[in-house]
């Protein structure tokens, strides 16, 4: 049995079939998707993302050129930049929630995506699922790619602005993020895990 997490009606997660989704009775509220092949695309998106991260951790993100001078930026120094002028609180919390933080989410999930396709019981199972929903939460990368938007585009009135190959596998690597994360649906994700434990 769940609860509704809008109104707290409890309903009975039953096996839904496929394509459908599940709505409370009593308020409305969205409850759970059943999506076909959805752990697949998502290991899918998950491996992409992975990837794009390490093409966007290794080459140029922004070039900027001014006077006469050329300079350019990394995804790293964005972070590392903040040490050098004594802002060490701040640049953790940008490499944490920057690098750390969506790294682990996708390697947790594509470990959990890939225990969960094979179809074999394992105790990491409900581990990584617990670790998962901790990391999800503090996935704030959309809302660093926002900021890098609003300052690309006061740069671009003071200097002149290339955008280097790693802001467009950042931003791949963000949309690869997001689309995985938004294919797991919860309850069928515990339902999995449930029957595999069985």
């Amino acid at each position: 049995m769940n609860a509704c997490p809008a109104c707290d009606t409890v309903w009975n997660a039953t096996e839904l079939p496929q394509n459908c989704a599940a709505h409370c009775s009593r308020c409305g509220h969205h409850l759970s998707t059943n999506r076909t092949n959805a752990f697949e695309h998502a290991l899918a998106f998950t491996w992409a993302g992975l990837i794009l991260l390490a093409i966007a951790a290794t080459h140029p993100f922004l070039l900027f050129a001014a006077s006469g001078r050329q300079v350019s930026m990394t995804l790293f120094d964005s972070a590392f930049s903040l040490f050098e002028y004594g802002q060490g609180v701040l640049g953790s919390v940008v490499f944490t929630f920057v690098f750390v933080a969506p790294a682990a989410l996708l390697l947790t999930q594509a470990l959990l995506l890939r225990l969960l396709i094979s179809g074999r019981p394992s105790i990491w199972l409900w581990r990584f699922a617990r670790v998962l929903d901790i990391l999800k939460t503090w996935n704030m990368i959309e809302v660093f790619l926002i900021s890098v938007f609003v300052s690309a585009a006061k740069l671009a009135s003071m200097a002149e602005l290339d955008l280097g190959v790693a802001f467009f596998a950042f931003v791949g690597f963000t949309l690869c993020t997001l689309i995985s994360v938004n294919l797991i649906d919860t309850v069928q994700l515990w339902r999995r895990i449930e029957a595999l434990d069985r």
